[in-house]
């Protein structure tokens, strides 16, 4: 064990995760967009009975992006990922698409411009 209590498969899986994260993100062949990091309201459907929708104040990616990009692209880590903006701007967030989804992630540059 570590020193911090992990076993040595944890560090390999946190190696391995890594190694997958670089290969994703230096030579996977992608289209980069660059969008603001959001802020604003989401609608969130709570499950009662009467499934009442409530407005939320959110600055999640996971709000805002999130559901379209899996709607329209894929999975994430799979088809797509993002990460903080490589250019020191933590305002901005990277997202990464897959060549094969050009198409998509041109139209979600220009909504989300």
């Amino acid at each position: 064990m570590g020193d911090n209590g992990d076993t040595i498969w944890d560090r390999m899986a946190l190696r391995v995760a890594k190694f997958l994260d670089n290969l994703w993100w230096n030579y996977a062949p992608t289209i980069t967009i660059e969008v603001k990091w959001p802020v604003g309201w989401v609608t969130v459907q709570e499950n009662t009975v009467f499934n009442d929708k409530i407005d939320v104040q959110s600055a999640d990616p996971n709000d805002h992006y999130r559901p379209t990009l899996e709607r329209m692209v894929g999975k994430q880590k799979m088809h797509w990922d993002w990460r903080v903006a490589d250019n020191g701007h933590a305002d901005k967030l990277t997202i990464k698409i897959l060549k094969s989804k050009q198409v998509e992630a041109t139209y979600l540059a220009m909504l989300w411009a």
